[in-house]
Parts: structure tokens; C-alpha cells; sequence
């Protein structure tokens, strides 16, 4: 989306997509490791080189990935595209992957998950994704334990990193969206030159992400020596996001705790001053009929019983007498102009554009959904409510040190 911004300013997007379920199974870590390793160091630059060179276009780079994609996203100016493009075309296909940043990547890995073993907000998520496991372990939607992840990263060679770059990676397969002050054509041609010959070894195709009926749950579970505890509740449930019900609980979510003025933080954490934040949170995939909501909130570890007794009441009485037509047509509004406003920041419109590159989708699909919010009653958010959401469905995880608050 070429456009006149101040400064010059330019937003970028790349994500390439490999492999497949059976190809990538047993393969997680190593295509952690891959993903992880491209901004420390390719053939003809060391990481302390490459950094210097982004810094000099006046460009910030990100890479994130895992085993079945790697993302890309950048800010720069329109002088120093051409050769960000180029430093990130060397990035991914010439990687050094060298031993010692390997060895070190290792030793944070490690660390990192050493010290979130004992946070209580990793611990509840952790101990929720592993209930919803119906994968074995290898299998790319599977969660490992801490112990399991130690092990998986603790015993990764090397060579396995470098095969599995050698397999997946290519140009093939992915999405590419800017937006910001460029010549498209001109981006046209240098992705061309980039990235046009570059094709993947094995196959891709994209793993399913099927929903599955879970028996609610309640956890709760010890952080030691942890001022905070946190409440943590996650729902699947086999909804679309091209499904007519899809607005509805969109809205249902945003209401419940999407927004400061919503129920549950103007309860919790206003009303009663039990919550340093609390919030929901809901999303549908665009591919298969499986949405999640979730709810959280960061509390004092003595004040879990009132947290627990202040969410149940709370979602009682949504069930009971449901949302209001004032409060839902004010918070229709108020949702709408969110969205806008998150439309005209450049970083997230470029991930839109290459999120619906991914699902064949324009915009017009966002404003399609716009107007189905804007149709939207308290009857329709009520009805999706009772359908899906109810609160004897919901799955939760509390961590915190209990045990010290019961002495």
C-alpha cells in the first residue's frame, strides 16, 4: 500500500511457510532454533555487522518463528529499502548459523524458561495449553512441559538446525505486505530478484488446527515467593470468523472485559480493587470452525477467593439478564472506532494485509464485518452468549503462592 507518510516512513511484513504435519513432526525445536538464529549472522556479515548495517539504513528488524513459519517485520525510511530488502534476503538465505551463537541461544533458551517455570502467569498458561493437548508430543500443536522444553532444546544439535533450514526453507510459500512511502513497482521487481528462484525442498501445506470438546477444568497451582498470583480461563469453542454468529461474540468478548470500561474491569478491579489488570480476549481461526476466549487477571494471592467469587458472579449475571441495548450500542461505537484507529497504524495494517493475503481476503472483508457489528442488538450478543460462552464451559488455571497467603 504505497502512500505519502512523514518521514518517509516505510512498514514491512514477510512470512514464509514450510513443511507439513508429518514432515515436521519431532522437528519443533530445531525449527525454533532456525528462526532464531537468522539475525545473529550470515556468510558475509557476523551479528555485530548486520546490526551495524540496519542501524545505518535507519531500520528496526524483528524476526519471530517457529517450526512451520518465520515473520519478518520492519520499519524504515524510503532511502534505506532497497538495501533492508537485500540485508533481509541475505538473512534468510545466507544464514552462517554459527556454533557459538547456537551454543549461546542454548544457554538462553534454558534460562528463559528456567525463570518462567517459577511466574505464575506461565505456569497457569502453560497448565492450560497442556490441558487442551490432543496432540502427541513431536507433533507441532503439541505443548510441552517445562521439563519436556528443557530436554527438547537441552539435547538439539547443531547439524539438525542446519538440515532443517536445508529442507523447509524457500520463498515459495508466504505473504509480503508493506505499507508506507515506496515505488511498488520498483519493490516488485528487487522481491523478484530477492526471493523469485528461491523454492522449498519439501512440501507445504498448512497444519490443521481442529477444535475439540474439553471437559472444564480448575487448577490451581504454586508459585513460591511470588507477590502477584494470576487467574487464568480459556474456552474453544467451533466457531469461524466467516461465521453470521462471529460478530456477535466479538462484541459479547469486548463488552465482558475487552476495554477498561467493560464488565469485569469496571467490577474487579474499580468496584473492588482486587485486580491490577484484568481482561478478555477472544479470536476465531480463518480457516476452520475454532475460536478461544479467554479471561485474566493479576491479583494478590489472599484475595483469590473474592477474584474467584467476583468472576462467577459477574458471568452469572451476563447469563441471567445478558447486556443491555444502551450498553451494547455504545460499546458497537466504541469497538468500531478501536479498529480504525489500529487500521491507521502503519505496522499493524501491513500484518492485516498479509493476514488476509494468507486467507485469499481484501479489505473488504473488514468492512463487511463492520457492518455486521454496527447491525448488532443486545439480543443477537445475548443469544451468542448462551450458545457458547457460558461459564460453566470455561477452563481455569490460578497461580500464585497460596500457600503462604493461607498461613
Amino acid at each position: 500500500l504505497p502512500k505519502r507518510t512523514r518521514g518517509a516512513t516505510v512498514h514491512g511484513t514477510l512470512r514464509l511457510r514450510f513443511g507439513d504435519e508429518k514432515s515436521l513432526f519431532g522437528r519443533v525445536a530445531a525449527g525454533t532454533f532456525v528462526a532464531d538464529l537468522l539475525e545473529r549472522g550470515t556468510k558475509k556479515r557476523s551479528r555485530e555487522e548486520l546490526q551495524e548495517a540496519l542501524d545505518e539504513l535507519s531500520t528496526e528488524l524483528r524476526v519471530s518463528g517457529g517450526p512451520t513459519e518465520v515473520t519478518i517485520t520492519w520499519e524504515t525510511v524510503r532511502p534505506g529499502l532497497a538495501k533492508t530488502l537485500e540485508l533481509i534476503a541475505e538473512m534468510l538465505r545466507e544464514p552462517a548459523f554459527p556454533e557459538g551463537e547456537f551454543r549461546q541461544l542454548k544457554e538462553e533458551r534454558a534460562a528463559a524458561i528456567e525463570q518462567s517455570r517459577g511466574e505464575p502467569d506461565a505456569i497457569a498458561t502453560n497448565a492450560l495449553q497442556r490441558h487442551f493437548n490432543r496432540h502427541p508430543r513431536g507433533d507441532v500443536r503439541y505443548r510441552g512441559s517445562f521439563e519436556e522444553l528443557l530436554e527438547d532444546y537441552g539435547r538439539l544439535r547443531h547439524e539438525e538446525v542446519t538440515t532443517f533450514y536445508r529442507e523447509f526453507y524457500g520463498a515459495r510459500h508466504g505473504e509480503f505486505a508493506l505499507v508506507g512511502d515506496f515505488d511498488a513497482a520498483e519493490v516488485q521487481a528487487t522481491m523478484e530478484r530477492l526471493l523469485g528462484d528461491w523454492s522449498n525442498q519439501r512440501p507445504y501445506q498448512r497444519v490443521p488446527m481442529p477444535y475439540h470438546e474439553i471437559p472444564p477444568r480448575k487448577l490451581q497451582l504454586e508459585a513460591p515467593d511470588k507477590a502477584n498470583a494470576v487467574a487464568l480461563s480459556a474456552l474453544e469453542i467451533p466457531v469461524q470468523d466467516s461465521d453470521p454468529i462471529y460478530p456477535s461474540l466479538l462484541l459479547a468478548n469486548h463488552l465482558l472485559g475487552g476495554s477498561v470500561h467493560a464488565r469485569l474491569p469496571l467490577r474487579i478491579r474499580e468496584k473492588e480493587g482486587l485486580s491490577y489488570a484484568v481482561s478478555s480476549g477472544f479470536e476465531a481461526s480463518r480457516f476452520e470452525p475454532r475460536g478461544e476466549l479467554y479471561l485474566f487477571a493479576i491479583y494478590a494471592p489472599q484475595n483469590l477467593e473474592r477474584i474467584r467469587q467476583a468472576f462467577g458472579e459477574e458471568l452469572e449475571r451476563i447469563e441471567r439478564e445478558g447486556f443491555g441495548g444502551p450498553e451494547v450500542r455504545a460499546d458497537i461505537s466504541t469497538m468500531i472506532e478501536e479498529r480504525r484507529l489500529n487500521r491507521a497504524q502503519d505496522p499493524l495494517l501491513a500484518g492485516l494485509l498479509a493476514d488476509n493475503l494468507y486467507a485469499s481476503r481484501s479489505m473488504a472483508f473488514e468492512a463487511a464485518l463492520e457492518r455486521q457489528l454496527a447491525a448488532q442488538t443486545a439480543a443477537s450478543v445475548n443469544q451468542a452468549w448462551r450458545q457458547y460462552l457460558s461459564a460453566s464451559r470455561l477452563n481455569w488455571a490460578y497461580a500464585g503462592d497460596f500457600a503462604k497467603a493461607a498461613k
